[in-house]
């Protein structure tokens, strides 16, 4: 009578055939590396578990070991598997795909660096260069009302008889012209002109500052550091054992087969970031009994948010950028601003986007909730109404003067993307590059 096999019996665990432990990496490496168990790996052999660990789930699980600067590489299937001496052949050098170099990662973070110091000052400088540009029309905008102001006057009765008693005619249209010249909007504005552009000139001088000590980094980094290396975790785990598919054998046994992960970094995927004490999350999210050494649980790492340029520049620039298109409402030159917007839409199309502020709005403060009312503060016949808009009551009620949905401003503030300094390249580039890893 033929021997009933072990695995004819669904329930019973792969933990009563076998007793394995996380096994640490080859020696010879500059530092230990280990091999994690996933909560998935003692239950069963990959098919015989409820529900069964099939080709979806083994992806899941290494997506998640590899987050979220990793690129996974599953090793296996639920049709075959593989000891560690071939899942190595895959996951480290020397006959690997991957490195394995902390002291050349190290460096590559530390000339990264350079790159995220260009990316702040060229931040700085857009950032700028939208203040200037807002300021400049607000400039116009104020040329345009102090000449209409002056021509009213020049038109008038009064300056006509002045100037018919006048010997010098033209030195007293000059003399008119100026004085009403120095007390207009323009003076003013001009000021703020002069002073938008000396902070424009220091934050372009910033930029040349910063390229020129960095470019030599940044151009290490792109030389010296265009390569796969093996992703490693908080506690050093750099290949996950996902289930076994063919036999009891621990992963380390010659016989064994099983499905496992491990996790291609390449440094520019964090270009301008500060290399992460670990590249990947590895087991961190995985539940009991998932682990590398017995009884401890490894900590979820903190990820790093990424720099974007244009977002960090119109956060900077947007106080400023209200303020002035304010004081051109203000003045009465909408248009120069709806001119501005036609050239630039004109001219870059899709490529020119716009930052949304809201309209003047002044609503009724009879009641809290009518002020806070999406639909009364848009409503057409609240905002135009003159007994709303004028009535003295509500201007100096201290309860209404005080809440800040009673007369709200908001401008549209447009923003020029198609000024993009050669960062965004390097950006558009690593995505690109990253793409093609991804598919290999």
């Amino acid at each position: 009578m033929e021997q009933a096999s072990p695995l004819a019996e669904p329930q019973r665990r792969l933990t009563n055939l076998l007793n394995c432990m996380p096994p640490e990496g080859p020696s010879g490496l500059s530092e230990k590396l280990k091999v994690a168990f996933s909560n998935t790996l003692e239950e069963h052999l990959c098919d015989y578990q409820e529900p069964k660990v099939d080709n979806s789930e083994m992806r899941r699980q290494c997506d998640q070991f590899c987050q979220p600067k990793g690129i996974s590489l599953l090793i296996g299937s639920p049709e075959y598997g593989f000891n560690m001496a071939e899942a190595e052949e895959v996951c480290l050098p020397t006959e690997g795909v991957l490195n394995h170099d902390p002291a050349q990662l190290e460096l590559c973070g530390q000339w990264s660096q350079g790159f995220q110091e260009v990316e702040i000052a060229t931040m700085e400088f857009i950032a700028q260069l939208e203040v200037f540009n807002a300021v400049r029309l607000e400039h116009a905008a104020a040329m345009v009302q102090d000449t209409l102001r002056i021509q009213e006057y020049v038109n008038s009765t009064a300056f006509r008889e002045l100037v018919g008693i006048k010997v010098d005619k033209v030195t007293e249209v000059v003399k008119a012209v100026k004085s009403r010249l120095e007390g207009g909007n323009a003076t003013l504005s001009d000021s703020r002109l002069k002073a938008e552009i000396s902070s424009l000139k220091l934050r372009t001088e910033a930029l040349k500052a910063a390229l020129d000590k960095n470019m030599k980094l940044i151009q290490q980094f792109l030389e010296q550091c265009n390569t796969l290396y093996v992703g490693t975790g908080p506690q050093k785990e750099y290949l996950l054992d996902i289930c076994s598919v063919l036999n009891d054998g621990c992963l380390e046994h010659a016989s064994a087969g099983h499905v496992t992960c491990c996790c291609a970094y390449h440094p520019f995927t964090a270009f301008g970031e500060q290399l992460p004490s670990s590249i990947i999350s590895g087991i961190g999210d995985f539940p009991s009994p998932a682990r590398v050494t017995p009884g401890r649980r490894l900590r979820r790492m903190a990820t790093e948010v990424p720099t974007d340029i244009c977002a960090a520049a119109w956060v900077e620039a947007s106080p400023k950028v209200s303020e002035a298109y304010r004081r051109i409402e203000n003045l009465g030159g909408k248009d120069v601003i709806d001119d501005y917007k036609k050239t630039m839409g004109s001219t870059y199309g899709n490529d020119y986007c716009g930052f949304q502020v809201a309209q003047e709005t002044t609503v009724s403060s009879t009641s809290s909730t009518a002020a806070t009312s999406p639909t009364t503060s848009t409503s057409p016949a609240t905002s135009t109404s003159p007994a709303t808009s004028t009535s003295p009551t509500t201007s100096t009620s201290p309860t209404t003067s005080t809440s800040p949905t009673t007369s709200t401003k908001t401008i549209e503030i447009e923003v020029n993307s198609a000024f993009v300094p050669g960062v965004f390249v390097f950006q558009a580039l690593f995505v690109w590059h990253l793409g093609r890893l991804a598919s290999t």
